[in-house]
């Protein structure tokens, strides 16, 4: 019963997990195209997440039938899901060979398969699974420094998480292969020399009488609102596309490109206002007890526990946590004594505090931040917290001010590479994280998300193509130019140069990642 309550709480992370990333999506989008209406520019698609299904049919021309598609997404599935309760029941053999098959068996079995109906040779085919299980192994060296080949269920999830990236590579090849410049969830493979469309399709869809078409795809990897004319042409002629995003002036395209930071910046301050107007706010209290223990630090390694109250510390009595912050930060490492009190009981223990690897906010008098990050001694406790009401009128202030402290501590960030990288989150740290939020109830999920979109929209506002602030950083200087387009080739250049600077941040993002799902550093 227990395997069975523990799977359903997975199954309810992922079910709010998804809807967070659609919800977050969709306003983001929502931003850029009320602005492109607003503008004039014709929307030919908004979609919430990515990739649609496959709806032509491609084997009446295969000389041998392939095996239902049904039949391998049932035996996949029963694999993954059979691999699943294995981890949750702590059976380590048939999670191992769960995962074997679904990383390497079915993913070689299920690119063949589509490698027929795409008429491909075998290299082109088995490549897409090759470079992915190749980025995958390189992420797993980095992020384990090298430990986690030596652990076959480490090296046999990475490879996992490959396979899927690899086989979705795979089966929307055919999207680079356009026939028509323009036309959405449309391409084409070759058969023999010769051309032949392949459709793809949303979930869901309607087409407004604007001539906007509204669908829902299939992947929570993103969403697009796709103007008019966004193609640039070597001959300029994306400028003279009637309704095109590039017909319109420069600051015309910047607010549409601003809208969407803006909007999930907005749906971020509404977020935490619900959050603290209908729960109240989680604060410190500022008294010598000890509340949450990390299991590695100084505190719980000594033998102190939560809840334990803390009589004296280096010689001293404290009155609040903060004397026990200054206590344990001028320390400098050494050795200090604790008494403390649980219950009816009393004792002592010698404590050693640890240095942390990348600087922290410094705390001051009252438990408030200090404006200053360093790199401090920690006892690895947290001082206990209650929540208060919060009256309308502050919670909306509070809301507002959120994003001027994310933009604070963003700023603090950019100055201390270490603790930069240390912060960086990907998709499996966010589903953990929305896994525990998912656990702690309905606040704990509404700030999850809200800080997510704030952090969604000053991400995008980063001068780099081809980000939103990126693109906006090009309508600057064509505005200085008079709305003269830049050349083609300044266009590429600045493209490959962010493309690469993206890249370059992936691979960094995939690595941390790595590291805290692996267990490394």
């Amino acid at each position: 019963m227990d395997s069975v309550q523990t799977f359903m709480q997975y199954a309810w992370s992922g079910i709010n997990f998804l809807l967070i990333i659609t919800l977050l999506v969709f306003v983001h989008e929502l931003g850029h195209y009320l602005a492109a209406k607003a503008t004039g520019m014709h929307v030919d698609a908004f979609a919430v997440m990515v990739g649609g299904i496959r709806k032509t049919n491609l084997e009446a021309g295969l000389r041998k039938s392939l095996v239902s598609s049904k039949v391998v997404g049932a035996l996949y599935g029963l694999a993954l899901l059979g691999s699943a309760l294995a981890a949750i029941q702590n059976l380590p053999t048939v999670y191992a060979v769960g995962l074997g098959l679904v990383a390497f068996v079915f993913p070689v079995w299920i690119a063949s398969r589509i490698g027929k109906l795409y008429r491909m040779h075998i290299i082109r085919w088995l490549k897409p699974l090759v470079v992915a299980y190749a980025v995958a192994w390189a992420i797993l060296w980095v992020a384990t420094r090298g430990i986690g080949f030596s652990r076959p269920a480490d090296f046999l999830l990475m490879s996992f998480y490959a396979s899927v990236i690899g086989l979705l590579s795979l089966y929307y090849a055919p999207l680079s292969n356009r026939l028509e410049e323009g036309k959405m969830g449309y391409g084409s493979i070759a058969d023999e020399g010769e051309p032949i469309e392949v459709r793809f399709r949303p979930l869901a869809s309607f087409t407004s009488k604007a001539g906007t078409e509204f669908s829902l795809l299939v992947l929570p990897l993103g969403g697009f609102a796709r103007m008019r004319g966004m193609e640039p042409h070597a001959d300029g002629s994306e400028i003279h596309v009637e309704g095109g995003f590039y017909s319109k002036r420069p600051i015309a395209r910047l607010l549409v490109l601003f809208a969407g930071p803006l909007f999930s910046i907005l749906l971020g301050c509404l977020l935490f206002f619900i959050s603290f107007a209908a729960y109240g706010e989680w604060k410190a209290v500022d008294k010598p007890t000890l509340a949450r223990l990390s299991s590695d630090g100084a505190a719980a390694k000594a033998g102190l526990k939560e809840g334990d109250k803390v009589l004296k510390i280096a010689g001293k009595v404290p009155q609040t946590f903060y004397d026990i912050v200054l206590a344990i930060r001028d320390s400098k490492g050494k050795p200090i004594s604790i008494s403390y009190q649980r219950g009816a009981k009393t004792g002592t223990v010698t404590v050693t505090p640890v240095l942390e690897a990348a600087p922290s906010p410094v705390l001051g008098p009252g438990m408030e931040l200090s404006g200053e990050a360093k790199r401090q001694y920690k006892l690895g406790a947290s001082p206990p917290v209650e929540n208060l009401p919060v009256p309308v009128a502050t919670a909306a202030t509070r809301a507002a001010m959120a994003p001027i402290l994310y933009a604070t501590e963003l700023g603090g960030l950019l100055r201390t590479p270490e603790r930069a990288a240390e912060s960086l989150s990907g998709p499996a740290a966010i589903a953990k994280e929305t896994h525990s939020a998912s656990q702690a109830g309905s606040q704990s999920l509404l700030i999850l998300a809200a800080v997510l979109s704030t952090s969604l929209g000053f991400m995008n506002l980063r001068p780099i193509p081809p980000l939103d602030g990126g693109q906006m950083v090009v309508a600057v200087i064509e505005m200085f130019r008079r709305g003269r387009r830049l050349s083609m080739e300044t266009q590429a250049t600045l493209t490959t140069v962010g493309m690469g600077l993206v890249m370059m941040l992936m691979i960094l993002v995939f690595s941390q990642d790595a590291g805290r799902l692996l267990g490394g550093k």
